[in-house]
């Protein structure tokens, strides 16, 4: 009671929204309205004259569309409208009827219909008559409907959705749920019906305080409401009996409470005036409370989700049960002390995404199987950590998020607000948002934080909200998603009622600089922004983090693209909409670049342009390769050494330090599996339990026999040894690696020692081509190409749309100025003095003035035909813009398939973007969605061909980039590497053109041909085993 004064005090002015409101029913009970409705959709709020009475049960809709329940109009299922995107949305209205029949159970009870969410207004008629109205898309509503009922007919379930406001509410409302995605209209989850008897379960709040390990402090309040009009008849002056009990997993009762209510205390009793729950048709009886204390607790954290079954039954004198509820609930606690964030009095590091919930195919409508496999990946990447982006999800996110062990930051949903929060119009409905959100989900023990909308500025009605929020619930810290720069604005004069700050897309310094003054802990609820496959701050941002005391965690943003199946049709027109329209993004009207995912010929993955283009899986969830990335820097157990000296022909005694960072579970059952690997040969394996204890680093002891180093036999070459290492879970899932290279030769100088006499023939014309040809065909031949940049991508679209930064093309071809060529005892040399440049390349480029590169170019072909090639290149001294790759450039024709390398590997490497590679030999077919970019600290690499032709590789400095281009392979000595930035940032490491003195590296080449095979390449390689592409789409973003 003392809650809702202090309530009232603080929201007396303000006119709470009144919806009907029963938090409690019995899902076994409930009937189901999913399934196929009939609906008409027209533009407008108008009803067309030509329905009038549209909601009558005689109305005939016949030749009505049908659409599934749940469901979105714009989805390639229902196919009624077509999509859009953020505010940039349509003024429709869906007209839905269906019919249902009457139940005899339902006798002398109240009838309740419930919608778990509906975007974005709706209104609600049962035989034609007008039952209620709702307007927050996120939030469920309930309605008694027993007044309206038919019981001898089909009754006529009638909704009148709108994707504006409701008449009754501020113009604007609408938008506080078209943040960052799709706006997706119609009835999104699902509707159902449940009964209640006239004296009823309103509301069951459940909270535990862990005191200490070995014992747990329950209360629990259970509301019980009244439906006006009933009479001390329904008791017949006998008591109600209020029983809860609390189950573990094994059936005991753990605790059992019992409170005998007479009809003289329900009836003669005066509302509470409690906001929740009370409105015209109903009365909120006063709350009962119970407490307990449970020993030797089974507590709940993500790492160990251990779940009690609350019953809480309401019955009459005979015991018969007149309403039940069963639920999952967590004894666990949750509270900020100091700059810590305490789950059950023990510090916990928050690892985590943030998610929106859609699916390409359905929608809103998740089905089940989705949700569960998109969270065991989430597990199985390390993150404990879910920021739900930007409102509520539907009830059964919770529940598998309690069931499986995840940490929600749970949202009140409203967003782009800066136009609409200095209005108190608005007030009364961000706290019925409010209000919704936290009643529904406050018994999850998964919810440990509530974030208070997004990126709005703080003004006085968002300060009613948060002070509403903390009075409703204090057991749970809250926070206020800010803009980085209004974060820094605010600093210093942030709302005294949040506990936690959550500040978005600050650079480590403007970050570092911000935690001097701060006077509370921080979560990034949003960072490292990925867009396309570009995601270079996240590595460098998250060992910021978890290095920072004042650092609690963070969110990656995001989980997955924001995508919409479709046929691709309207791609182009709907960019053209978007430019028109002034939409929230930056997409530029007629892309040239892939935006999307092409499936198939026919079916599109849309992320409408660059603006949900954001995630570490695609759409349909498949894996990106940053997701590999954030399961390798979030993986709670790290293997810390990186690097071992080894001592040849005697056992060696190696200390692997392993870093536990669970926060509560020790290492026990966990294992740390070795194997001495030589490039084609697991050696030697064996394995160890680990026994670290939570946050603690341990030094576990590995004995490995080592073979004495002897005379360079033919049977032991390459001298190439690793310790590769992997955690290996109780479950048998592998959760980290890393391999540490013992050994290695020099690689040049074998491939120059294992050459054979070869009967090819190596040449350099005076026009910069390379050919490498026998005596019945051309092996190679190749231009002697610079690469000055990368291929034009959704990332570099973006990022270079007012600073033209990267060169295009990126690929020029040479100008030889100078000729020479000379034979030697040895071979013959061949220099050429060489002019690349854009000009020559498009000559209609704007931006292509005075980018050029020009320089040396030395061929070097020895007696065996081993071809060695250096070269030293400036850039123009007026070219502009930055360097994103640049190196020596060959093409491989397209009978070559396989790319083969000795390295860090499966991934891409450039800056930022490093973590998730360990040292190995891989392979890649030119078709695989991850053979495009650049591979570091190769010692070795190969292309191979179908015919038994093979392309020995050795860059001078480790770094090879490989692209697909039209079928041939472009193979790049890369001397300059950046990184690939992100939605806001440009790449790391890029350097002024003027800053460029000179471009050094070098690539050498040793063909392999069946009659004279090179046999280092073929016997590391195997160059003519089968490689099948990892190729799930005919056509993606991406580089």
């Amino acid at each position: 009671m003392r809650k809702w004064l202090l309530i009232c005090l603080i929201f007396g002015q303000v006119s709470l929204l009144k919806a009907q409101y029963y938090p409690v029913r019995d899902k076994i009970q409930c009937t189901s309205l999913n399934g196929t409705w009939k609906i008409k959709i027209f533009p407008g709020q108008q009803v067309p004259d030509s329905l009038k009475g549209w909601q009558q049960n005689s109305f005939n809709d016949k030749h009505w569309q049908q659409v599934q329940v749940p469901g979105n109009w714009e989805t390639v299922i229902n196919q009624l409208k077509a999509p859009e995107y953020g505010k940039d949305l349509g003024d429709f209205t869906g007209l839905y009827r269906r019919t249902f029949a009457y139940n005899p159970v339902w006798d002398n009870k109240h009838l309740i219909l419930r919608f778990d969410g509906v975007n974005f207004s709706y209104t609600v008629f049962v035989n034609g008559k007008k039952v209620g109205c709702w307007g927050s898309s996120y939030n469920l509503a309930q309605f008694d409907i027993t007044p309206f009922l038919n019981k001898t007919d089909d009754n006529v379930l009638s909704v009148q959705v709108s994707t504006r406001s409701l008449p009754s509410q501020p113009k604007n409302t609408w938008q506080f749920d078209t943040n960052d995605d799709w706006s997706l209209s119609g009835i999104s989850r699902d509707v159902t019906l449940f009964a209640l008897n006239n004296i009823y379960l309103g509301g069951i709040d459940f909270k535990a305080d862990i005191l200490n390990p070995n014992e747990a402090r329950v209360d629990l309040k259970i509301d019980l409401g009244r439906f006006k009009g009933s009479d001390r008849s329904v008791l017949n002056d006998s008591s109600l009996n209020l029983v809860a009990s609390l189950v573990d997993p094994l059936g005991n009762h753990i605790l059992d409470f019992n409170r005998f209510l007479s009809a003289g205390e329900i009836f003669n009793q005066k509302s509470s005036g409690a906001p929740v729950g009370e409105t015209k048709e109903n009365t909120a009886l006063p709350s009962i409370s119970f407490s307990g204390l449970i020993k030797n607790p089974r507590l709940w954290t993500a790492e160990t989700p251990q779940l009690y079954s609350l019953e809480v039954k309401l019955r009459d004198k005979n015991g018969r049960v007149l309403q039940q509820s069963n639920q999952c609930v967590g004894l666990r606690s949750v509270k900020v002390e100091g700059y810590k964030l305490m789950v059950n009095n023990q510090q916990v590091h928050l690892r985590g995404v943030c998610l929106s919930e859609i699916d390409p195919k359905n929608g809103r409508a998740i089905a089940f199987s989705a949700r569960l496999k998109e969270l065991k990946m989430m597990k199985s990447a390390g993150i404990n950590f879910i920021r739900t982006a930007h409102y509520p999800f539907a009830p059964e996110f919770y529940d598998l998020c309690d069931q499986l062990g995840f940490y929600i930051c749970d949202e009140v949903p409203f967003g782009y607000g800066d136009k609409n929060l200095s209005d108190t119009a608005y007030l009364p409905e961000l706290i019925t948002r409010a209000r919704s959100t936290i009643t529904r989900d406050r018994n999850h023990p998964s919810v440990i934080v509530w974030s208070i909308g997004n990126e709005n500025p703080y003004t006085p009605v968002v300060e009613k909200v948060i002070q509403y929020v903390k009075a409703l619930d204090s057991s749970r810290p809250r926070g206020l998603p800010q803009r980085g720069s209004d974060y820094l604005r605010y600093q210093g004069k942030q709302s005294p009622n949040v506990d936690i700050y959550m500040p978005h897309y600050l650079d480590v310094a403007a970050l570092n600089e911000s935690l001097i003054k701060t006077d509370k802990p921080l979560i990034l609820t949003e960072y490292a922004h990925s867009l396309g496959l570009a995601m270079d701050e996240f590595e460098e941002q998250y060992a910021n983090i978890y290095k920072q005391p004042k650092i609690i965690g963070g969110s990656v943003w995001c989980w997955k693209d924001q995508a919409l199946l479709t046929d691709g049709k309207d791609k182009i027109k709907g960019s053209i909409k978007q430019l028109e329209k002034g939409a929230d993004n930056s997409m530029p009207q007629l892309s040239t670049v892939e935006q999307g995912v092409w499936i198939d010929q026919t079916h599109y993955m849309d992320n409408f342009g660059n603006n949900g283009a954001d995630g570490i899986v695609y759409g349909n969830l498949y894996p990106q390769e940053d997701y590999y990335l954030v399961r390798k820097v979030y993986s709670p157990v790290q293997i810390l050494t990186d690097q071992l000296e080894a001592v040849f022909g005697q056992e060696n005694e190696f200390g692997i330090e392993i870093a536990n960072r669970f926060d509560f579970k020790t290492l026990h059952g966990y294992q740390l599996c070795w194997q001495l690997v030589r490039p084609d040969t697991v050696l030697n394996e064996g394995r160890l339990w680990l026994t670290e204890a939570a946050q603690q680093t341990g030094r576990e002891k590995i004995s490995v026999a080592l073979p004495q180093i002897i005379a360079m036999q033919k049977a032991l070459r390459p001298f190439d040894y690793s310790l590769h290492l992997k955690i290996i879970a109780p479950d048998g899932s592998q959760i980290s690696e890393k391999n540490l290279l013992l050994v290695k030769p020099d690689y040049r100088q074998l491939l120059a020692g294992e050459m054979p006499v070869s009967p090819v023939r190596v040449t350099v014309s005076n026009k910069g081509i390379l050919k490498v040809q026998n005596s019945h065909k051309v092996l190679l031949e190749t231009p002697l190409m610079m690469r000055v940049g990368r291929k034009l991508t959704i990332t570099s679209e973006n990022q270079t749309l007012k600073d033209h930064f990267n060169w295009n093309p990126y690929i020029l071809s040479p100008k030889v100025t100078q000729y020479k060529k000379q034979k030697t005892d040895s071979g013959v040399i061949y220099t050429l003095e060489c002019v690349w440049t854009s000009e020559s390349e498009n000559p209609s480029n704007i931006d292509s003035s005075g980018r050029g590169i020009q320089g040396t170019v030395r061929v070097f072909v020895n007696s065996r035909n081993l071809v060695d090639i250096r070269y030293d290149v400036t850039p123009f001294s007026n070219a502009t813009g930055n360097l994103l790759e640049c190196g020596l450039t060959v093409q491989a024709g397209s009978n070559y398939h396989t790319f083969h390398w000795i390295g860090a590997g499966p991934f891409s490497s450039s800056i930022g973007k490093t973590a998730y590679n360990e040292r190995g030999v891989y392979a890649l077919d030119k078709n695989d969605i991850r053979f495009n970019g650049n591979r570091s600290k190769v010692d070795l690499a190969a292309i191979s061909a179908s015919d038994g032709v093979t392309l020995g590789l050795y860059p001078g400095n480790g770094q090879l980039g490989v692209e697909n281009k039209n079928g041939n392979i472009l193979i790049s000595q890369n001397a300059i590497i950046t990184g690939y930035g992100s939605k806001f940032k440009a790449p790391k490491g890029r350097l002024k053109i003027s800053d460029i003195k000179s471009i050094k590296g070098g690539l050498t080449i040793a063909l392999s041909i069946p009659e004279a095979p090179v046999d280092l390449i073929n016997g590391i390689f195997h160059p003519q085993e089968p490689v099948n592409p990892e190729n799930p789409f005919k056509e993606s973003y991406g580089w």
